[in-house]
């Protein structure tokens, strides 16, 4: 499902973790387990295993039931999305309108990652799988239901594409890590997506930090991804002030500029959604 990345992504987040993100100079990136869509990660594989229970597919429902429930948490994600100065976003994922969102180059992004990650990072759209899971993927995935077919009637994989079952589970996996359920459509989301067993395996420990952290009162795995002042500048290209916000634009660019940077006051702007403040 190749698609068209838009020139700029917008994160959400707090004022506080605005402050962490240039004074520490990194991005962090999380497990898929702890985001607030609980399924998250595993609807894919839901989508899955619904059609297996639809069709009698005895062996493939073993496969992906067993696979769902033993899953690694490796699969870490920064969510973002294409929707500037949004309502929804500012209540939900920057204090009720009161932090920040940073809008982000999608280029500068990929250039980053493609530049140190050996392509353990990347930035994908999500797509999202309607209320009948079985239907959705006979619909939108005829390629994913041959090999299932194929590990239901015993026969080989191609090798040219996986070597066995396992091999195709795994892949499903990550493929999953894409993809939510529709409810959550509104959304508009992209996502940078890291699979940090590969990462570990082929880069220094210098450009990241990984461990576990209290996030909403879950215990969940980490990495932090370490830039320069110039890569990150490079990147955002804006700085939106919440519309709920008293801060002022002159403190965050005095802020910016404190931590080694050497921004101009058009890299701040003040949110125009007309969000009431409760």
């Amino acid at each position: 499902m190749g698609v068209n990345l838009p020139s700029e992504v917008y994160y959400y987040t707090t004022a506080d973790t605005f402050m962490k993100i240039i004074r520490n100079r990194t991005f962090r990136f999380c497990s898929i387990t702890s985001m607030n869509d609980f399924t998250d990660g595993q609807y894919y594989f839901t989508t899955i295993i619904e059609w297996a229970k639809r069709h009698n597919k005895e062996k493939v429902l073993e496969l992906f039931e067993y696979h769902q429930n033993n899953r690694d948490d490796d699969d870490l994600v920064m969510c973002l999305t294409e929707l500037d100065d949004d309502a929804a976003q500012w209540e939900r994922y920057a204090a009720k309108g009161q932090g920040v969102s940073l809008c982000l180059r999608s280029e500068e992004l990929n250039k980053k990652f493609r530049s140190f990650s050996s392509g353990c990072i990347g930035l994908h759209k999500v797509f999202y799988i309607g209320k009948n899971p079985a239907d959705w993927i006979e619909e939108n995935e005829p390629a994913i239901l041959s090999y299932l077919d194929m590990i239901e009637n015993g026969q080989s994989l191609d090798p040219i594409h996986f070597k066995d079952k396992k091999e195709l589970a795994l892949n499903l996996q990550k493929k999953g890590v894409s993809f939510k359920h529709s409810s959550f459509k509104s959304e508009a989301e992209y996502r940078l997506h890291m699979e940090l067993n590969l990462l570990k395996k082929y880069r220094s420990a210098r450009v990241y930090e990984d461990g576990y952290f209290c996030k909403d009162g879950l215990v969940t795995k980490y990495c932090d991804i370490w830039f320069t002042v110039e890569e990150l500048s490079d990147i955002i290209h804006q700085v939106v002030l919440g519309p709920c916000s008293t801060q002022m634009e002159s403190d965050i660019l005095n802020f910016v500029n404190h931590e080694g940077f050497n921004w101009n006051a058009e890299k701040i702007r003040k949110s125009k959604a007309p969000l009431r403040e409760y």
